[in-house]
């Protein structure tokens, strides 16, 4: 079990060197709706533990969602969404938890 979890418990509590780093903002013709839908299916799939994300949160004009260490309770990268007349703008913040090629991927894929 713990073999199989390893790569995500690596993921969520590896501390980049990039820290500091600013958020990442990407910007799309999707509905905010659309894009926390696509983002939360992606991290489904991914078939992460529920403890290991924050639950999608949603108001008028926006959404966020994020994953949760472990082991801190702490939390890695957080990603919201805002409605841009047109389309979306989506955050991400790192919060020292390195944002790796495929998650930048899965989510301009959601944003495009």
């Amino acid at each position: 079990m713990i073999k199989r979890l390893l790569p995500f418990l690596l993921l969520l509590v590896a501390v980049s060197a990039r820290a500091g780093e600013p958020p990442l903002t990407l910007h799309g013709a999707r509905e905010r709706d659309s894009v926390a839908a696509c983002i939360d299916d992606g991290l489904r799939k991914l078939k992460l533990p529920a403890s290991f994300i924050a639950p999608l949160r949603r108001d008028d004009s926006s959404a966020s969602l994020g994953l949760i260490n472990p082991l801190t309770g702490g939390t890695g990268l957080t990603i919201s969404i805002a409605s841009k007349d047109p389309g979306s703008e989506v955050t991400i913040t790192s919060n020292g938890t390195p944002l790796s090629p495929g998650w930048r991927r899965m989510i301009q894929r959601c944003v495009d």
